[in-house]
């Protein structure tokens, strides 16, 4: 089974974001509008993790002068402090990078190309993405490929589709980061913001291929330093959809509202 042509050219580029565009109209990413709702649980435990990390980082700038005569200065406490502040933004940026280099190996492998394995932690990943596409039996049909409604008005990448051995598609999305999910009445559930990301991706690949929106999807976190993936099914899709749209039309009025 494969994906019948686009209905449509879709153009790409990065003005102060990501945009996507179809005859000459540019729409907003689905991310853009995810990141709209906004995720607090995420939020302060990146808050928690990046004061944790600067102190730690300053703590260990002092500890490493120990038995040394360092004179106490204006200049070594400056030192210190830039040190501990700069910590958080360069794990991130780490940690965007690994992600963006372990989606370009798995993207081509799907592709037919050679991945890119010199990184470890980028092997791992690829080895869990490997080990977890054995266990599920997916057939996969298309890797990293651009989606658009021009109707609903956003565009997106889906990291590939699949079918099952009824041949349904699936859409799927990968993921690095230590967690997807989030407390919600004392249970693991999807985060919001990802289940919302995946629906509007159906809805993407049903307005680009013209085929029916997928009820399937699937968010897969692939863990970065040892053998281990967490994938989970999202349910209700079309209640995420609703979601999503609403925040959609909201960010529409509210710049009406601003012109």
């Amino acid at each position: 089974m494969k994906l019948p042509e686009p209905k449509f050219a879709i153009e790409y580029k990065d003005d102060n974001g990501h945009f996507y565009g179809v005859g000459g109209l540019w729409f907003k990413s689905v991310t853009y509008y995810c990141g709209l709702l906004g995720d607090s649980n995420k939020s302060n435990a990146l808050i928690g993790w990046a004061k944790k990390l600067a102190l730690t980082t300053a703590i260990d700038g002092i500890r490493s002068r120990l038995g040394q005569q360092v004179e106490i200065t204006e200049g070594f406490l400056q030192e210190v402090y830039k040190a501990g502040w700069a910590k958080p933004k360069q794990e991130l940026e780490k940690a965007g990078d690994v992600g963006t280099r372990a989606h370009a190996a798995i993207d081509a492998y799907i592709t037919g190309g050679q991945p890119d394995l010199s990184d470890p932690i980028v092997r791992q990943v690829f080895e869990n993405y490997q080990a977890w596409t054995k266990e599920h039996g997916l057939t996969i049909i298309s890797g990293d490929v651009a989606v658009v409604s021009p109707e609903y008005g956003f565009g997106g990448r889906v990291d590939a589709i699949a079918h099952d051995k009824k041949y349904r598609l699936i859409v799927l999305d990968w993921k690095t980061s230590n967690s997807i999910t989030e407390k919600h009445n004392g249970e693991d559930v999807i985060r919001a913001g990802y289940a919302m990301q995946v629906s509007a991706y159906c809805l993407g690949v049903s307005s680009t291929y013209g085929v029916p929106m997928p009820k399937t999807a699937w968010v897969v976190r692939f863990g970065k330093d040892k053998p281990d993936f967490g994938p989970i099914r999202v349910r209700g899709l079309r209640h995420w959809l609703k979601l999503f749209l609403a925040v959609r039309k909201t960010d529409d009025l509210l710049e009406r509202a601003r012109a």
